[in-house]
């Protein structure tokens, strides 16, 4: 492990200076709800009825559609430039579904297993 030079806290605390505490980067307005999607992927794990990652983004996007979040998740990609210049859809993407899978380490990745019918 690393250690923080003395000087580095030091200058971190002086008057006026803004002491960042939370992760890097943009919170999305989904980061509320995301429990809910990882419950609802694990529980389909253990009824052995795994998703693929596209069905993963499927079924988070449809949860989204359901809770008349699209608007909102439209406006906060357009207000922080997320995704270009003009591509401000509703839709969740592949980045996404990388960043949770991260964010989520419990989600394991594997491949698919056979089970006998007997």
């Amino acid at each position: 492990m690393g250690s923080i030079k003395t000087e580095t806290v030091l200058a971190r605390l002086k008057v006026g200076r803004k002491v960042i505490c939370a992760g890097k980067g943009n919170v999305s307005p989904l980061i509320a709800i995301e429990a809910h999607f990882l419950e609802m992927i694990l529980q389909l794990a253990s009824m052995r009825q795994s998703l693929t990652a596209a069905g993963s983004l499927n079924l988070i996007n449809s949860m989204i559609q359901s809770n008349n979040l699209q608007d909102e998740f439209a406006a906060w990609k357009k207000k922080h430039n997320i995704s270009g210049e003009n591509d401000y859809s509703q839709q969740l993407g592949q980045k996404y579904w990388q960043n949770f899978k991260k964010r989520h380490p419990e989600i394991n990745i594997k491949k698919a297993i056979w089970f006998d019918s007997k």
